[in-house]
């Protein structure tokens, strides 16, 4: 199979970085785990295959035959060329508490919590972008969440772990047998997630209330690079509202810092601060922590100019006095080798710019195809 094609899990390569991780650390795998790892986490019940099983263990079984099962008749104990692969024993009680440490951020015990996240991101996507894999973790869409899950299964034992890390719930199975844990782990999970999905519309707090101050961040904002548009900043319907051509209208809420505002879900700057500074015509608005500063500006009476179908002395090089003050596309008349027109608003300023005509692409293309990066139109 060519390379970067499809994902395959290799037990090997897990058995492989067990051997590095150990010469590395100068110890045995199975120590390195109980004393970096299984300590830390309080996880005492967990030891290893290759140990003497305790008392209470349980018996593993494999079908026999339809309906029938049998004693497994192997064991992992003899896996030690492997043993980083699947060679782990454990209760659910202790899988509990491994899952708990991966939900909780502020747990800096074993491995940051950035790292944690950084396993359960994505590094490869399927072609139907159905299902993800991170390190060591495979990702899967249930319920609308996306579900980071590890499932397994050695002689005669079964078992997955799923966390749902939006919501913060993880469900462990755990079976003496041959058996299809992760769909039962799904079935579980499902009224959790409904559950809590519910919980956390119902315990969604009211937005801080407007500062009296808001009114005075109201105005037009213009940046220094001509081509980004104003924008408007204006309360709007008891909340502060900015808008320009290219994001829409967005909505401002309030911080516990007055002159800061932070972007809400759904929009295309999502979670992106927004601050104002200074006082009058000095006043400054900012976004992303300062990566883009507008400076308040006055209201010129706009100078339209139509570049498309229309006619004009030099079509093709248009030289005005003037800072572009919007843009907006249209639809031209029936029968006009111009797909779209490119309409730019110039207003009067000492410096000079130039606009090219050019044919625009349609602000809702008829098909679209890709994702994420890769957009293919079709005109």
């Amino acid at each position: 199979m060519p390379p970067f094609t499809r994902f395959k899990y290799s037990n090997l390569g897990m058995g492989l970085v067990g051997h590095v991780l150990a010469r590395t650390a100068k110890m045995p795998w199975s120590d390195y785990m109980r004393r970096k790892i299984l300590q830390p986490l309080g996880m005492i019940e967990t030891g290893f295959m290759s140990e003497k099983p305790p008392a209470k263990m349980s018996l593993g079984y494999v079908p026999a035959a339809p309906g029938v099962w049998q004693a497994a008749a192997r064991s992992m104990t003899d896996n030690k060329l492997n043993e980083a692969a699947g060679s782990i024993r454990s209760t659910a009680a202790d899988m509990a508490k491994f899952a708990a440490w991966q939900l909780d951020d502020k747990d800096r015990r074993v491995l940051s919590a950035v790292s944690r996240r950084e396993m359960r991101a994505p590094l490869w996507m399927d072609e139907d972008w159905s299902t993800g894999y991170g390190v060591a973790w495979v990702l899967v869409r249930k319920n609308g969440d996306v579900i980071a899950e590890h499932a397994g299964g050695t002689f005669g034992f079964s078992a997955v772990l799923c966390i749902d890390n939006r919501l913060g719930i993880a469900i462990v199975v755990l079976s003496n047998g041959i058996a299809d844990v992760p769909g039962l782990a799904h079935r579980l999970l499902a009224p959790l997630q409904m559950a809590a999905q519910m919980e956390s519309a119902a315990a969604t707090t009211a937005p801080r209330p407007l500062p009296q101050s808001a009114a005075n961040f109201s105005g037009i904002y213009v940046h220094d690079y001509a081509m980004l548009p104003p924008v408007t900043v204006a309360v709007e319907n008891g909340a502060l509202a900015m808008r320009d051509f290219v994001w829409g209208t967005i909505k401002l809420l309030p911080t516990d810092t007055p002159r800061r505002f932070v972007v809400p879900p759904g929009s295309p700057l999502d979670g992106e601060v927004v601050a104002f500074e200074g006082e009058d015509a000095g006043m400054q608005l900012s976004i992303g922590h300062g990566s883009i500063v507008y400076q308040r500006g006055s209201h010129p009476q706009p100078l339209p100019a139509q570049i498309g179908d229309h006619p004009h002395p030099d079509a093709r090089r248009l030289r005005h006095k003037g800072e572009v003050q919007g843009l907006s596309l249209a639809r031209p008349a029936p029968g006009s080798n111009v797909r779209f027109r490119l309409k730019l608003t110039f207003a009067r300023t000492a410096a000079g710019i130039a606009a090219r005509s050019h044919p625009a692409p349609p602000p809702h293309p008829p098909t679209t195809s890709g994702m994420v990066g890769i957009l293919r139109t079709q005109l």
